[in-house]
């Protein structure tokens, strides 16, 4: 209601639809204290879209989950992922990374370790290295 100033009847029809996208329309009557740790991140993610964002930044929103609740996010981001919204996504969870990026950027002690695509950047043994760690001067 704020962040796009709008009336509180618009707002809440807003609300209603982005509770619908996040999967969350049947617990809207319930206070965000009682969602379960996926529940929680689908509301923060309802939240953050609520503002229209360009750009999301997404820092590991899948955190936490058990394999069927990751499925659930993983759809929702896809979804997301058709708009014309950008996404940031920090995660790791290499599988979800797969699935959900068309570039990715690999970092290490704040260095670029690769950029690419996931299924080369993934492989490479210093991406590899980086990411299971190793010696500490065996880093890039």
């Amino acid at each position: 209601m704020y962040a796009q100033r709008m009336p509180k009847r618009a707002a809440m029809g807003v609300a209603g639809r982005l509770l619908e996208t996040v999967g969350l329309a049947d617990s809207a009557t319930l206070p965000a204290a009682r969602l379960t740790v996926a529940g929680a991140r689908r509301l923060e993610l309802a939240r953050a879209l609520a503002a229209g964002p360009r750009v999301l930044i997404l820092d590991e929103i899948l955190a936490g989950m058990s394999h069927g609740e990751l499925a659930v996010g993983l759809e929702i981001l896809l979804r997301l992922k058709d708009s014309a919204m950008t996404m940031v996504v920090v995660e790791h969870r290499m599988a979800a990374v797969k699935v959900l990026c068309d570039e990715v950027l690999v970092l290490a002690r704040g260095t670029v370790v690769r950029k690419g695509p996931p299924g080369s950047v993934l492989t490479d043994p210093k991406v590899v290295r980086a990411y299971l760690g190793g010696p500490p001067g065996d880093m890039p």
